[in-house]
Protein backbone atom coordinates (compact mmCIF):
# COMPACT_ATOMS: atom_id res chain seq x y z
CA UNK A 1 0.00 0.00 0.00
CA UNK A 2 1.17 3.79 -0.79
CA UNK A 3 1.61 6.22 1.75
CA UNK A 4 -1.15 8.12 -0.63
CA UNK A 5 -3.25 5.08 -0.13
CA UNK A 6 -2.60 4.25 3.72
CA UNK A 7 -3.49 7.88 4.31
CA UNK A 8 -7.24 7.83 2.38
CA UNK A 9 -7.35 4.94 4.67
CA UNK A 10 -6.57 6.97 7.62
CA UNK A 11 -8.87 9.49 6.36
CA UNK A 12 -12.23 7.03 6.09
CA UNK A 13 -11.42 5.63 9.39
CA UNK A 14 -11.24 9.67 10.88
CA UNK A 15 -15.05 10.14 9.22
CA UNK A 16 -16.50 6.90 10.53
CA UNK A 17 -15.61 7.63 14.01
CA UNK A 18 -17.29 11.21 13.69
CA UNK A 19 -14.45 13.61 12.35
CA UNK A 20 -15.85 16.40 10.18
CA UNK A 21 -12.54 17.21 7.97
CA UNK A 22 -12.55 20.56 5.48
CA UNK A 23 -12.62 18.23 2.64
CA UNK A 24 -16.37 17.13 3.45
CA UNK A 25 -17.58 20.54 2.95
CA UNK A 26 -17.99 18.88 -0.76
CA UNK A 27 -20.63 16.89 0.53
CA UNK A 28 -22.14 19.88 1.87
CA UNK A 29 -23.34 22.40 -0.81
CA UNK A 30 -25.55 24.45 1.56
CA UNK A 31 -22.66 24.71 4.53
CA UNK A 32 -22.44 28.14 4.23
CA UNK A 33 -26.06 29.12 5.44
CA UNK A 34 -24.80 27.65 8.69
CA UNK A 35 -21.72 29.77 9.08
CA UNK A 36 -21.08 33.41 9.39
CA UNK A 37 -18.37 35.99 9.09
CA UNK A 38 -17.78 37.92 12.66
CA UNK A 39 -15.92 41.05 13.19
CA UNK A 40 -13.78 40.50 16.08
CA UNK A 41 -12.35 42.93 18.66
CA UNK A 42 -8.69 42.27 20.49
CA UNK A 43 -7.36 41.17 18.36
CA UNK A 44 -8.78 43.13 15.64
CA UNK A 45 -9.80 40.34 13.57
CA UNK A 46 -12.48 38.36 11.41
CA UNK A 47 -13.48 34.96 11.78
CA UNK A 48 -15.76 32.02 10.73
CA UNK A 49 -18.50 31.53 13.05
CA UNK A 50 -21.23 28.91 13.77
CA UNK A 51 -24.30 30.74 12.63
CA UNK A 52 -28.34 31.15 14.46
CA UNK A 53 -31.36 30.57 12.07
CA UNK A 54 -31.46 34.13 11.08
CA UNK A 55 -27.63 34.13 9.28
CA UNK A 56 -26.12 36.33 12.83
CA UNK A 57 -22.56 34.37 14.18
CA UNK A 58 -22.48 32.83 17.42
CA UNK A 59 -19.68 33.04 19.44
CA UNK A 60 -18.81 29.74 18.44
CA UNK A 61 -15.10 29.93 15.78
CA UNK A 62 -15.73 26.53 13.57
CA UNK A 63 -12.78 24.36 13.35
CA UNK A 64 -11.91 21.90 10.23
CA UNK A 65 -9.72 19.33 9.74
CA UNK A 66 -6.91 18.67 7.17
CA UNK A 67 -4.87 15.63 6.79
CA UNK A 68 -1.59 15.08 5.20
CA UNK A 69 1.82 13.86 5.54
CA UNK A 70 3.89 16.08 7.95
CA UNK A 71 6.78 17.74 5.81
CA UNK A 72 7.81 20.95 7.75
CA UNK A 73 6.98 22.08 11.44
CA UNK A 74 8.48 24.53 13.78
CA UNK A 75 7.32 23.02 17.24
CA UNK A 76 8.15 23.37 20.52
CA UNK A 77 9.79 22.77 22.97
CA UNK A 78 11.46 26.78 22.43
CA UNK A 79 13.99 27.98 24.67
CA UNK A 80 16.07 31.50 25.28
CA UNK A 81 18.49 30.95 22.37
CA UNK A 82 16.17 29.99 19.72
CA UNK A 83 13.53 32.88 20.66
CA UNK A 84 16.18 35.45 20.87
CA UNK A 85 14.05 37.38 23.34
CA UNK A 86 16.77 39.98 23.61
CA UNK A 87 14.55 41.26 20.16
CA UNK A 88 11.09 41.87 20.84
CA UNK A 89 10.29 43.66 18.56
CA UNK A 90 9.49 40.41 16.56
CA UNK A 91 8.58 38.05 19.75
CA UNK A 92 4.64 38.48 18.28
CA UNK A 93 5.44 37.00 15.14
CA UNK A 94 6.86 33.95 16.17
CA UNK A 95 4.59 30.90 15.71
CA UNK A 96 4.25 27.45 16.05
CA UNK A 97 3.51 25.97 12.68
CA UNK A 98 3.58 22.90 10.65
CA UNK A 99 2.85 22.00 6.85
CA UNK A 100 1.25 19.04 5.33
CA UNK A 101 1.34 17.75 1.66
CA UNK A 102 -2.05 15.67 1.05
CA UNK A 103 0.21 13.47 -1.48
CA UNK A 104 -2.71 14.31 -4.01
CA UNK A 105 -5.49 12.34 -2.64
CA UNK A 106 -8.73 12.97 -3.52
CA UNK A 107 -9.86 14.38 0.10
CA UNK A 108 -6.79 16.63 0.05
CA UNK A 109 -8.02 18.38 -3.25
CA UNK A 110 -11.52 18.58 -1.54
CA UNK A 111 -10.22 20.69 1.71
CA UNK A 112 -8.24 22.64 -1.01
CA UNK A 113 -11.15 23.92 -2.84
CA UNK A 114 -12.89 24.33 0.36
CA UNK A 115 -10.25 26.55 1.52
CA UNK A 116 -11.09 28.65 -2.11
CA UNK A 117 -14.88 28.75 -0.83
CA UNK A 118 -13.72 29.93 3.02
CA UNK A 119 -11.64 32.58 1.48
CA UNK A 120 -14.85 33.80 -1.17
CA UNK A 121 -17.11 33.67 1.77
CA UNK A 122 -14.76 36.32 3.62
CA UNK A 123 -13.73 38.60 0.38
CA UNK A 124 -17.80 39.11 0.05
CA UNK A 125 -17.34 41.05 3.95
CA UNK A 126 -14.68 43.63 2.29
CA UNK A 127 -15.24 45.92 -0.19
CA UNK A 128 -13.69 44.33 -3.16
CA UNK A 129 -9.73 43.97 -3.60
CA UNK A 130 -8.85 44.82 0.31
CA UNK A 131 -8.70 40.88 1.02
CA UNK A 132 -5.49 39.44 -0.56
CA UNK A 133 -5.43 36.87 -3.11
CA UNK A 134 -5.36 33.15 -1.43
CA UNK A 135 -2.14 31.77 -2.28
CA UNK A 136 -0.96 29.30 1.17
CA UNK A 137 -2.42 25.54 -0.14
CA UNK A 138 -4.31 26.53 -3.40
CA UNK A 139 -1.43 26.96 -6.01
CA UNK A 140 0.94 24.59 -4.48
CA UNK A 141 0.82 20.81 -2.95
CA UNK A 142 1.51 22.03 0.35
CA UNK A 143 -0.72 23.41 3.19
CA UNK A 144 1.09 25.74 5.99
CA UNK A 145 -0.80 26.68 9.55
CA UNK A 146 0.74 28.44 12.47
CA UNK A 147 -0.25 29.81 15.75
CA UNK A 148 1.47 32.43 17.73
CA UNK A 149 3.19 31.93 20.98
CA UNK A 150 2.30 34.47 22.75
CA UNK A 151 -0.20 37.56 22.39
CA UNK A 152 0.81 41.26 23.15
CA UNK A 153 -1.01 42.33 26.44
CA UNK A 154 -2.63 45.27 23.98
CA UNK A 155 -4.32 42.97 21.57
CA UNK A 156 -5.65 40.43 24.35
CA UNK A 157 -8.75 40.70 26.40
CA UNK A 158 -8.58 41.93 30.12
CA UNK A 159 -10.86 39.39 31.27
CA UNK A 160 -8.50 36.81 29.66
CA UNK A 161 -5.77 35.72 32.31
CA UNK A 162 -2.84 34.36 31.29
CA UNK A 163 -2.26 30.60 30.61
CA UNK A 164 1.23 29.50 32.04
CA UNK A 165 3.30 27.29 29.43
CA UNK A 166 3.77 23.53 30.68
CA UNK A 167 7.77 22.65 30.61
CA UNK A 168 7.57 20.30 27.38
CA UNK A 169 6.81 23.76 25.28
CA UNK A 170 9.33 26.15 27.82
CA UNK A 171 11.70 24.00 29.81
CA UNK A 172 13.62 27.23 30.32
CA UNK A 173 11.31 29.49 31.47
CA UNK A 174 11.57 31.90 28.39
CA UNK A 175 8.37 32.39 27.15
CA UNK A 176 7.15 33.21 30.69
CA UNK A 177 9.79 35.68 31.09
CA UNK A 178 8.10 37.68 28.85
CA UNK A 179 4.68 37.46 30.28
CA UNK A 180 6.02 40.57 32.72
CA UNK A 181 7.47 42.68 29.55
CA UNK A 182 3.92 42.84 27.71
CA UNK A 183 2.45 39.54 26.59
CA UNK A 184 0.52 36.62 27.86
CA UNK A 185 -0.90 33.51 26.43
CA UNK A 186 -4.31 33.30 25.77
CA UNK A 187 -6.72 30.52 24.74
CA UNK A 188 -6.55 31.45 20.91
CA UNK A 189 -2.52 30.45 21.44
CA UNK A 190 -3.22 27.53 22.46
CA UNK A 191 -2.13 24.34 20.33
CA UNK A 192 -3.03 20.71 21.79
CA UNK A 193 -0.59 17.88 20.37
CA UNK A 194 -2.00 14.21 19.99
CA UNK A 195 -1.46 10.91 18.99
CA UNK A 196 -4.06 8.48 18.11
CA UNK A 197 -3.60 4.69 19.42
CA UNK A 198 -4.99 1.60 19.67
CA UNK A 199 -5.43 0.07 22.42
CA UNK A 200 -5.67 -3.57 23.83
CA UNK A 201 -9.12 -3.55 23.01
CA UNK A 202 -9.24 -2.66 19.85
CA UNK A 203 -10.27 0.68 20.28
CA UNK A 204 -8.70 3.90 19.57
CA UNK A 205 -7.73 6.48 22.25
CA UNK A 206 -6.76 10.43 21.66
CA UNK A 207 -3.85 10.74 24.10
CA UNK A 208 -2.03 14.41 24.55
CA UNK A 209 2.10 13.88 23.59
CA UNK A 210 4.88 16.00 23.74
CA UNK A 211 5.02 18.20 20.60
CA UNK A 212 8.86 17.00 20.27
CA UNK A 213 7.33 13.70 19.30
CA UNK A 214 6.72 14.84 15.79
CA UNK A 215 8.55 14.06 12.42
CA UNK A 216 8.67 14.60 8.99
CA UNK A 217 7.12 12.27 7.28
CA UNK A 218 4.43 11.37 9.85
CA UNK A 219 0.50 10.97 8.71
CA UNK A 220 -1.14 13.78 10.52
CA UNK A 221 -4.60 15.66 11.33
CA UNK A 222 -4.17 19.09 11.45
CA UNK A 223 -6.98 20.90 13.07
CA UNK A 224 -7.35 24.29 11.72
CA UNK A 225 -9.18 28.05 12.15
CA UNK A 226 -9.47 30.33 9.66
CA UNK A 227 -8.81 34.11 10.29
CA UNK A 228 -8.50 37.33 8.46
CA UNK A 229 -6.18 40.20 9.93
CA UNK A 230 -6.01 43.86 9.01
CA UNK A 231 -2.80 44.33 7.26
CA UNK A 232 -0.58 48.06 6.83
CA UNK A 233 -2.60 50.01 3.71
CA UNK A 234 -5.67 49.37 4.27
CA UNK A 235 -5.56 45.41 2.73
CA UNK A 236 -6.42 42.28 4.89
CA UNK A 237 -5.24 38.63 4.83
CA UNK A 238 -7.18 35.34 5.48
CA UNK A 239 -4.29 32.71 7.80
CA UNK A 240 -4.86 29.44 8.35
CA UNK A 241 -4.22 29.24 12.32
CA UNK A 242 -3.11 25.88 13.91
CA UNK A 243 -5.38 24.42 16.92
CA UNK A 244 -4.61 20.78 17.19
CA UNK A 245 -2.07 18.53 15.34
CA UNK A 246 -2.98 14.41 16.04
CA UNK A 247 -0.20 11.67 14.56
CA UNK A 248 -1.61 9.60 13.29
CA UNK A 249 0.69 7.53 11.67
CA UNK A 250 4.64 7.49 12.39
CA UNK A 251 6.45 7.82 9.42
CA UNK A 252 8.05 5.01 7.83
CA UNK A 253 11.69 6.28 8.45
CA UNK A 254 10.62 6.47 12.42
CA UNK A 255 9.12 2.29 11.94
CA UNK A 256 12.49 1.31 10.74
CA UNK A 257 13.93 2.62 14.00
CA UNK A 258 11.15 1.68 16.41
CA UNK A 259 7.96 3.50 17.36
CA UNK A 260 8.45 6.20 19.83
CA UNK A 261 6.21 5.79 23.33
CA UNK A 262 2.88 6.39 23.74
CA UNK A 263 4.17 9.59 26.84
CA UNK A 264 1.29 11.29 28.20
CA UNK A 265 -1.92 10.20 29.78
CA UNK A 266 -3.35 13.00 31.24
CA UNK A 267 -6.44 14.82 30.53
CA UNK A 268 -6.71 18.03 29.93
CA UNK A 269 -9.59 20.60 28.60
CA UNK A 270 -10.04 23.62 26.95
CA UNK A 271 -12.84 25.98 25.48
CA UNK A 272 -12.35 25.54 21.99
CA UNK A 273 -13.98 22.49 20.11
CA UNK A 274 -10.57 20.98 19.39
CA UNK A 275 -9.19 17.62 20.10
CA UNK A 276 -7.75 17.76 23.73
CA UNK A 277 -6.04 14.63 23.63
CA UNK A 278 -8.19 13.44 26.84
CA UNK A 279 -8.04 9.60 26.87
CA UNK A 280 -11.15 9.29 24.98
CA UNK A 281 -12.26 6.48 22.76
CA UNK A 282 -13.09 6.33 18.93
CA UNK A 283 -16.79 7.19 20.11
CA UNK A 284 -16.30 10.26 21.96
CA UNK A 285 -14.29 12.22 19.65
CA UNK A 286 -14.33 16.03 19.71
CA UNK A 287 -13.70 18.26 17.24
CA UNK A 288 -16.69 18.84 15.25
CA UNK A 289 -16.87 22.28 13.16
CA UNK A 290 -20.49 22.20 14.17
CA UNK A 291 -23.16 20.62 15.91
CA UNK A 292 -25.84 19.79 13.34
CA UNK A 293 -23.21 18.86 10.85
CA UNK A 294 -23.08 15.50 12.49
CA UNK A 295 -26.64 14.55 11.05
CA UNK A 296 -25.85 16.50 7.88
CA UNK A 297 -22.48 14.72 7.44
CA UNK A 298 -24.09 11.22 8.28
CA UNK A 299 -27.34 11.50 5.84
CA UNK A 300 -25.05 12.61 3.31
CA UNK A 301 -22.54 10.16 3.48
CA UNK A 302 -24.83 7.29 4.07
CA UNK A 303 -26.54 8.31 0.64
CA UNK A 304 -23.60 8.45 -1.12
CA UNK A 305 -22.74 5.09 -0.09
CA UNK A 306 -26.45 3.69 -0.87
Amino acid sequence: MSTAELLSQLIAEETRIGDVGLHTLAKLPSWQESAAVKECTLPKTWRLMESEADGKPTDEELVFTVYGELTDHNLPPFNKSTLNVRDKTRLKYIKQSVEIDGLKTLEYENARNAMRSIHAMFDRAFKEGVLEDLSDGTDRDTISAANRLLTPLRDAPTTEAHIPHDNYSDPDGALESLVCQGFKRTEDNIVNYIMKKRGYDGKYRYRKIKPQTFRKGDLVAIQVSFVVVPLRGGKARMNTVLRSITLLREGTDRHAKGSVADEAKEKFTVKRKVRTGEDTDESEVEGLPKKIWRGMIAMEIAESQG
